[in-house]
């Protein structure tokens, strides 16, 4: 089911870019900017057990499926192809993600003496950055006679490369000491992430925005979810699943 996905995105990027190279030469172009607030979880296997540092003794347990606030923002192409229909060529950065609770075991090693014991209770929070290009049919419905504001509906694929992976653990553990005696201690510390991480991404975008047709340039609201086709991790079934709201203005390219 993943592989036909996949060559689906591919087959509608095909299709869109060989669209865009043909459409006519007088249709316009436009560029423009767009940047907002990513809403991203995971879904799909568990993360905490992908997450840990047998080096330094973690192993932590935890579905850590709650939303984390990012950013989005970057730059885009558009050519209209007639008047309802245009493609759209986006290069976006993306913070992604997960957090939640999470529980575990922590061993400290000793110099000369048997390693201490441990329990962890925390929030783990993992961030995955990603360098994306999504490429979008946007269908246009006029709202009014004037054409003053109109509404579109966007679908494509996306391919994104992850340029960050880091994960943060907050919370506090109880330790055994030597004496069979407890201490509990507090920690805020970034582990690294043991597991093998897919650095490029397929993902579904679809969405909705409002334009606003001023004299030569337009203000757009815009609402996105996209989901990957492809795992985080090449050790896992482990997917990011985004909503995004943005803001931004695009002008024309020709007259």
């Amino acid at each position: 089911m993943k592989d036909r996905l996949i060559s689906i995105m591919v087959t509608a990027a095909i299709i869109l870019a060989v669209a865009a190279g043909s459409a006519p030469a007088q249709d316009k172009w436009y560029g423009g900017l767009k940047f907002g607030l990513n809403s991203s979880q995971f879904r799909g296997d568990s993360v905490a057990p992908w997450v840990y540092n047998p080096s330094g003794g973690y192993y932590i347990t935890g579905t850590v499926a709650d939303k984390l606030a990012g950013f989005i923002g970057g730059g885009f192409f558009r050519r209209d192809i007639g008047t309802w229909f245009a493609l759209e060529l986006d290069l976006m950065y993306s913070q992604k993600g997960g957090e939640g609770p999470v529980n575990g075991v922590l061993k400290i090693p000793q110099p000369s003496a048997p390693d201490l014991d441990g329990t962890v209770n925390g929030e783990l929070t993992v961030r995955m950055d990603y360098i994306e290009f999504p490429l979008l049919a946007v269908f246009r419905f006029p709202k009014d006679d004037e054409d003053k504001v109109g509404f579109t509906v966007e679908v494509g694929p996306s391919i994104g490369y992850n340029t960050r992976a880091e994960a943060q653990l907050t919370g506090s553990a109880e330790v055994t000491l030597a004496d069979n005696s407890k201490r509990v201690q507090n920690f805020d510390e970034k582990i690294p992430i043991n597991g093998n991480i897919n650095r490029w991404a397929v993902s579904g975008v679809v969405g909705a925005a409002l334009e606003f047709y001023l004299t030569k340039q337009t203000i757009i609201l815009e609402g996105r979810y996209q989901f990957d086709v492809t795992s985080i991790s090449s050790d896992q079934n482990t997917y990011n699943h985004v909503f995004s709201l943005m803001i931004g203005f695009m002008a024309p390219m020709t007259n």
